[in-house]
């Protein structure tokens, strides 16, 4: 997942703060979208079985209508709890990612999009609530990679970029550029990846893959972007 973030004059990184609240949000869209991949496999030993921390039927089902970024992240800590995915009725994916989705994915993406348009930049007490939802998400992202014997890792590309200069480009553009107030300035890329091994073979097996994700993560940026 890549995310472009315009940022402050005088900033020359992004806060840890705010970068905690990425990787909590792409990593819950990762386990929701193991667990919905678990639900449309109609198989009981695809994917590892996922066990339930609460009971399913003492929940009222899920509005996930609802555009309430708190309401939003209490209802992915519950599904993460409860492993009821898409409000309990999983869909496929077609590969696209417009607004008429309502899947857990995108969410995520919702409220990431809700956190860089309100919460970035704001001072952390006119918040408090949100990042305490953000703090209850991660909780049950934690409980359930216990509960399940699951391993994640995460890894990130953050890098201050703009566009190549060019033999076309105004001397006003060239100095927005210098003055990083050209959209983006700031490219965060994550790859998460979470799942199961019993050996070491396993293991190494699926760090290849993870390096070779990133490798090929990191090549598209430099391609996108003059880093």
């Amino acid at each position: 997942m890549n995310h472009d973030l315009l940022m402050e004059k005088s900033s020359t990184n992004m806060p840890r703060r705010e970068l905690s609240v990425l990787f909590i949000l792409d990593l819950a869209a990762t386990v929701l979208m193991t667990m919905r991949h678990k639900k449309l496999s109609n198989q009981e030993d695809d994917l590892y079985p996922l066990k339930v921390e609460a009971d399913f039927e003492l929940l009222e089902p899920l509005d996930t209508k609802t555009k309430d970024p708190l309401i939003i992240l209490d209802q992915l800590a519950m599904s993460i709890d409860c492993n009821i995915v898409d409000g309990g009725n999983p869909k496929p994916r077609d590969g696209t990612f417009a607004e008429s989705y309502e899947d857990d994915e995108d969410r995520c993406r919702q409220i990431t999009n809700h956190f860089y348009t309100y919460v970035v930049g704001v001072p952390k007490e006119l918040n408090r609530g949100f990042y305490r939802k953000v703090g209850n998400l991660f909780s049950a992202i934690i409980k359930m990679t216990e509960r399940n014997n699951l391993v994640f890792i995460q890894q990130v590309l953050n890098k201050q970029q703009a566009r190549p200069f060019s033999d076309n480009m105004t001397s006003q553009e060239k100095e927005c550029i210098l003055q990083r107030q050209e959209f983006p300035n700031h490219r965060t890329s994550i790859v998460t990846c979470i799942g199961y091994y019993e050996n070491v073979q396993e293991e190494n097996i699926i760090k290849r893959i993870r390096d070779s994700i990133t490798r090929k993560q990191c090549q598209l940026n430099k391609n996108a972007y003059k880093v």
